[in-house]
Order: structure tokens, then sequence, then C-alpha cells
């Protein structure tokens, strides 16, 4: 009797026997011609190179000219959902039907998954299946000092294809080559017009559409910290967070026409580049409204009403240039009433990155409004150094349970990079996977299947590899102490003296027991890197649990009565090198600077 292979995301349907169809003969895959001529033709040619190398004896073959082996058939069936598919596997043939090419393609994918369980012995059985979510995303933040290489993004789209993602952002704010505006991205290594079309057609060619982003009211401090940009600046002087922090240079844009015209200028050079009608225009985050240039106006009609008339000034630029409208919701939820209010077309992005974020109630918000809207947990890596897998999981299960409930329109899993973006990638490919099969499957993923997942699509089915990683981002469930979207390892490593008041209080809270337990298992995981046949893997985690372990000696340091432990400097030397290593095998060198200076902040003596 053959074991029903473990299948990601889980299917939707099975109904399945006990008897088994032998493909360890071959298969002969027949594929109709227009299928065979795009992007599933040359998808399928790269998945049978990797299983004829992975599984012993098999030998599938595309479209031979005769049926000497069993038979795979694809088969175009329109009434199939159109991502949706049916995979039957019997031993008098096997059929693939779906609607589009896509969602022929997510059915291979079950079909590769199977195959590679079971070495090409299979169950008979029938699997339909479809997304819970018809947009399934990846945001990638490329402004907080890391920008990828074109072979590192070409890397994760073949990689999340394989996970049924079918949408990527980059999250921008100052990191696309803007004509005009050289220097405003002149040290951070840009993206280009050339290569976002160039990525546009591979996301195509993997069943991804790539959706551009450009934050076009908040987080517009690396364009306002600039003399000839200060007019553009609702706090041309600088402003206080909510949190306590001071800036130098404002970061939210006046709610002018002088604005809009600057924005519409960044759209007109962006857009073009595109197939997608989507767009991310942000405007997350805009603390500062109404506290300097707007002052006046926010008073006199509240500083939501003139946020929302912002929002809907963009949304009519937007449309005239034949693209619909995305943006991120907690500012408008802060006062709901206005959501009715919103234009039509406009599709709000609901987000928030810890375990106990109110989904439920914030969704059921935009939808009794009648506002599409997406929900966007996160990755938990940013300001974490190794991941925080608990965390996420929950974030990204909640988000997925209540989004699905409230009819969300799409899931969109956020990895940002704030403070310097130290985190190495591989820290974020569990929770990537998890996403992606919460974001098809949303019933629910146990850890030990996101991480197969991770190995699957991420790790070259390397399930070692998988489980240290696993592991190290487990390593923050032993301190008790809550750090919001952070670690207590990132800040104890990072933050320059004195620390905040406030922080300095939760840091009181956190044991030295906690911290040596902590110690204790990243030492032990540091032992097992070899399990790790990749070099760059490797050299990431053990960078990931050197920063961890370096927090963890300054903070016990602190505890002690002493600035820092015995020959930081040297040990701030030693991960600057390993930082500018790990950095430069995956992501362009403007931003590295910037991330590294993070590291000189809190020197003993300063260079």
């Amino acid at each position: 009797m053959p074991v029903f292979p473990l299948l990601l995301p889980r299917p939707r349907a099975v109904r399945a026997t006990d008897l088994a169809v032998d493909l360890r003969k071959g298969v002969a895959v027949r594929v109709p011609e227009p299928w065979l001529a795009g992007p599933l033709g040359r998808r399928l040619r790269e998945s049978i190179d990797r299983l004829t190398a992975s599984v012993p004896g098999l030998l599938p073959r595309l479209n031979p000219a005769e049926d000497a082996a069993p038979l795979l058939a694809f088969e175009v069936d329109p009434s199939r959902p159109a991502e949706g598919f049916r995979l039957t596997l019997c031993d008098h043939g096997c059929r693939l039907a779906a609607a589009t090419a896509a969602g022929a393609w997510y059915g291979w994918l079950a079909f590769e998954q199977a195959l590679e369980q079971g070495s090409g012995v299979l169950p008979v059985c029938e699997i339909d299946d479809e997304p819970a979510f018809a947009a399934r995303g990846v945001m990638l933040d490329i402004s907080r000092c890391k920008v990828p290489t074109q072979e590192t993004l070409r890397f994760l789209v073949a990689r999340l294809s394989r996970l049924r993602i079918n949408q990527l952002q980059l999250y921008t704010e100052h990191t696309f080559a803007y004509a005009g505006h050289e220097t405003v991205w002149r040290d951070a290594s840009p993206m280009t017009a050339a290569e976002i079309r160039e990525l546009d057609d591979f996301c195509a060619d993997h069943f991804i559409e790539l959706v551009p982003n450009q934050n076009s009211f908040g987080h517009f401090e690396r364009w306002l910290r600039h003399p000839e940009y200060k007019p553009f600046a609702e706090s041309p002087d600088g402003f206080t967070s909510p949190w306590g922090t001071v800036f130098p240079h404002g970061s939210v844009l006046r709610p002018n026409e002088e604005s809009l015209r600057l924005i519409e200028g960044l759209y007109d050079q962006l857009l073009p580049n595109f197939r997608s009608r989507l767009i991310n225009v942000g405007c997350d985050e805009t603390y500062e409204l109404g506290e300097g240039w707007s002052r006046a106006q926010c008073e006199a009609r509240g500083r939501h009403r003139v946020y929302l008339d912002f929002l809907v000034a963009l949304h009519e630029r937007v449309s005239a240039r034949g693209f619909r409208m995305q943006f991120w919701g907690d500012i408008i939820l802060k006062q709901p009433e206005l959501i009715r209010e919103l234009p039509p077309g406009v599709t709000a992005l609901e987000w928030g990155y810890e375990h106990d974020h109110p989904f439920a109630e914030d969704c059921e918000k935009f939808r009794a409004s009648g506002v599409p809207f997406y929900v966007c947990p996160g990755t938990s890596s940013w300001n974490s150094l190794i991941g925080k897998n608990t965390n996420a999981l929950d974030n990204l299960r909640a988000a997925a349970l209540h989004g699905r409930a409230a009819g969300a329109a799409g899931y969109l899993v956020t990895d940002w990079g704030d403070n310097g973006h130290h985190q190495p990638l591989p820290v974020s490919f569990l929770p990537f996977a998890a996403a992606a099969c919460l974001a098809w499957s949303p019933g629910g993923i146990r850890d030990e299947e996101a991480e197969a997942a991770a190995a699957w699509a991420f790790l070259d089915g390397c399930a070692d590899t998988a489980r240290v990683f696993a592991a190290l981002g487990r390593v923050s469930d032993v301190i008790s102490e809550r750090f919001y979207n952070s670690t207590v390892f990132h800040h104890a490593l990072f933050h320059p003296e004195p620390v905040p008041a406030k922080l300095d209080e939760r840091f009181a809270r956190v044991p030295a027991a906690e911290l040596h337990t902590a110690d204790n298992l990243l030492a032990a995981l540091a032992s097992s890197a070899s399990a790790i046949s990749d070099a760059l893997l490797r050299a990431e985690f053990l960078h990931a649990i050197d920063m961890a372990r370096a927090g963890i000696a300054r903070r016990l340091a602190r505890m002690n009565g002493a600035s820092a432990p015995a020959g930081f400097d040297s040990t701030l030397d030693r991960l600057r090198d390993q930082h500018r290593s790990v950095w430069l095998a995956r992501n362009r060198p403007g931003g590295l600077h910037e991330s590294i200076g993070k590291f000189d902040q809190v020197r003993i003596h300063k260079p």
C-alpha cells in the first residue's frame, strides 16, 4: 500500500485508494501545444530535469513521438477555477485538468512532489485543488539598505513560483533610478528601468505578477533629508516620533499639489516598466502629519480627513495612468468611519506582525465597508538577526484564518529590513514557505510542514539545512520578554549608549539566566553548522549566530556593570568582515556602508 505523499500546500480535496500506480519505468507527459510553447513548457522542462536527477530510474519525457511509457495527459478544462486543477492518478493513465497554464503548473508541482516522495510509485487517487486567496504575494524591502542582485531576485522568483506564489512586490522608497533625482539614489545601487523590465519578464515566465511599489506619502525620509527636497517635507527641520526618537529631517510629504506633481513624475518613470495594472502607493505611518506644514489644515478639518484627501488625490493620478491602487490600511483604521469614503477600486492592505495582531477586528472594518483588502502578515525576520519563527507562524496563521473568513482578496507576506537589514536572507525562508502554504490552503500548517516546504522550495530538498535554520528561529522563544518587531539580541547588539529609558526597562526584565540559555543554544547550533553543505548558507547561518551571541555578551556585560565585554571592538571587526562577505554574495553594494555603520555606532573606541 503506497503512503500518501505530503503535498505542500495541502490539497483542498483528496480521494485516495490503497492501490498504486508505478511510474518507475518512465512517464510520457503530453501537453497541448499552446501551453507547451509558453511558460508552462519551459517550467516543465526544468522540472523534468530535476526529477531525472533526483528520482533514480525515473525518465519523464515531454511529448514523445510515441507513448511507450505510462501517460500523464494535460487537458484544458475551462470549467476549472482559474488557478485550480484536478490531478487524477491511476494505472490506466494519469490526467491533469486545468483552465489555465498557471493552474496546470500548480497541478504539475503536486505531481512532482508526489513522484519525489514515492520514488516513482504513487497512490491511485484524485486531487481537486484551488487557492483560497486569489492573490498570494511576497513583498521584499529593497529600501532599507539591502537591494538584492538580479541573480538573487531570479532565485527567489523561481523558488516562490514552486510554492504557488503569484505576486511579488519590491518595497521602494528611493531605490529606483529615477532620472533627475540622482542625489537620492546615487549610493543605493538602485534598480534600473531595464532591470525592472527584465525581472518583469522573468516573473511572467514563472506565473508571478511583479507589482510596482512606491511609497508616496510617508517613509519619504531618504528623499527629504536632502536640501533640494526639504520644501516637500511636512517637517523640514525634523520631528519626534511617537516612541520618542528624534529625527533630524522629515519623513512625510506635505499634502499639497507640489508633492503630487513630484509623485506623478515618479509614477511616469516607474509604471511603464510593468505588465501589472496594480500599484502599491504605501502611505503608511504618516506620524508627523499635522505637526508641521499642514498643522492648520489638520486642526480645522481633522488629521485623518487631510490624510484621506491626499490619498484620494493619489488615486486620481494612479487611475489616470490605467492602474488600480493598493495602500497600507493602518492610518485609515484609526478613523474607520472614513473607510466608506475611499474611492472605488482601491485595495486596502491590512498589516500586522505580532502573534496577537487583531486581524479579525480590522478585517471586519474593511469587509463591512465593502472595501477590498489583503491581509499582510510578516516573516518576523527584521530586527531579529536569527528570526522569530514561533511568532511568525502564529502571525501567518492568524492572517490566513481571519483573512479567509472575512473574504480578503489577497495574502501578502512582508519581509522588512529596518535598522540596517542585518538578518541574512535564509532566515526568511521558512516564513516564506509557511506563508505560501497558508495563502493557498489556510486551514493551518504544522511547524514540521513549514520546515519541509522550506527545504523543498529553497534548499534543494536538504532537510538538515532546513532543520538547523528552523531551530535558529526558535531560540528567541527562551526570552520571556517580548520585543515588538525585534529580538533582545538585535537591541542588545545595536542600540548605542545610552539606551532609551523605556527600552532599558524592558532590558531589565530579561533575566540573565534566559540570556545564558539562549547563548548555550546558539553555541550548540553553531557546532551543528556542518549539517549545512552549501558554503554560503553555512556562512550566513554562522554570521547570524555570531551577531546574536555578540548582543548577548554586550547585554550581560552591562548587567554586570561594564560598558561592553572584553575585546568587544575586535568582535565588531570580525562581524563587520563577515557582514560584508555574506552581504555581497546576494546583494548589491549600495546600502552596505550604512548597514556596517551600525556596528561602529556601538564601539568602545570609535574609528
